[in-house]
């Protein structure tokens, strides 16, 4: 077993808005839990249970996990077990570890491999999301986040040929799966889950807990959010979701969902008075143009909404709309875009959100 996590039992907190940095695909996120507030409320009164945070750091980026239990011990050990699978989640699918499944997929091409399940199923989850968003959402787009890390570090834009190249070595098509037996067809090519793989993580950690008994908690992965049932005498967790500026803070209160949000808040470069963002644009090699971050609420598994988030910051209004009506019906979304000093709020489905500008 790891090491035991740092941890803040019974704690009563307020509101707050934390930032999500996803590395490399998706961008920035605000995103925190309204806490579940004092044990000694008059609505929890009578029950044993009591709020237990623990926060330790997995992929290099802050999950925060609160827990209502009736011991400290049971929560803790919950917990140690909870943050140990998404530590499982990352040495499995991580494009940065020489000795990850996902470095052996790559380097074993265009041959096969039998790969862990959190490696099937982000390759599953990728093409599911990857073909239904009309190739928006893309697994290979490593050798052109490589570039754009580049970018971003020197201030500049690629140049053409190396775009080109970069762009030649996009093939989903070249991703087979069949089981848990993979392969990629071609080399050359590099796979990224930047925009799955906390939303994989999260769900991974929520199953965990719920094994062991533990319903009520709110897993905070620097903002890639999971919560469970909500804490006792609430009907439901709120989460606070920084909008973009100058708007207000979005409140989104829900259970038993994920909450993932991509945009480029905080994250992008400016050229030539050009705003890009940090989220991947797969048919440009480049990022994002144009000022937006959108918000997916969902209980599809596994990191689909993750994946959806990075999705929607592509696709047109209309388009995004039609893959969440048809596809995933029981996913809303909150949309927000920047026009001039003006922020433009829209909503997909029936997202449990107060947003003051939302039709």
């Amino acid at each position: 077993m790891g090491s035991e996590p740092r941890t803040r039992p019974g704690t009563s907190r307020s509101p707050r808005v934390g930032r999500r940095i996803v590395v490399p695909l998706v961008a920035a996120l605000a995103g925190a839990c309204a806490g579940p507030g004092p044990v000694e409320r008059p609505e929890a009164a009578g029950t044993r249970e009591a709020p237990h945070e623990f926060v330790e750091l997995v992929m290099a980026s802050p999950a925060r996990i609160t827990i209502w239990s009736e011991t400290s011990s049971g929560a803790r050990e919950a917990a140690r077990a909870a943050l140990d699978r998404m530590h499982a989640v990352e040495s499995t699918i991580s494009s940065w570890r020489a000795d990850s499944w996902t470095a052996r997929l790559v380097a074993a091409a265009p041959g096969s491999l039998e790969v862990p399940d959190d490696l099937g199923t982000a390759l599953r989850v990728g093409t599911e999301v990857h073909q239904a968003s009309g190739g928006a959402f893309d697994l290979t787009v490593g050798p052109m986040m490589e570039l754009w890390r580049r970018s971003r570090e020197e201030g500049v834009l690629p140049g053409e040929a190396a775009l080109e190249d970069a762009r030649a070595r996009r093939a989903m098509d070249a991703i087979e799966l069949e089981g848990l037996r993979a392969r990629i067809g071609r080399t050359g090519i590099l796979l990224d889950f930047g925009g799955i793989g906390k939303g994989l993580a999260t769900w991974r950690a929520g199953k965990v807990l719920r094994e062991r008994g533990i319903d009520r908690f709110l897993i905070d992965f620097d903002g890639e959010i999971l919560a469970g049932d909500p804490p006792p005498g609430r009907d439901d967790w709120v989460v606070a979701i920084a909008a973009v500026e100058p708007a207000s803070p979005l409140l989104v209160a829900t259970s038993g969902c994920s909450i993932s949000t991509s945009g480029d808040l905080h994250q992008y470069l400016v050229v030539d008075g050009i705003r890009y963002g940090h989220v991947m644009d797969p048919r440009t090699g480049l990022g994002v143009r144009e000022g937006r971050q959108v918000t997916v609420i969902t209980d599809e598994p596994d990191g689909i909404g993750d994946a959806l988030a990075t999705a929607g910051c592509l696709l047109e209004f209309p388009v995004f709309e039609r893959l969440l009506r048809e596809r995933y019906p029981g996913t809303s979304a909150v949309v927000q875009r920047r026009r001039g000093d003006r922020t433009i709020i829209r909503t997909i489905g029936d997202p449990p959100v107060r947003a003051p500008e939302a039709p």
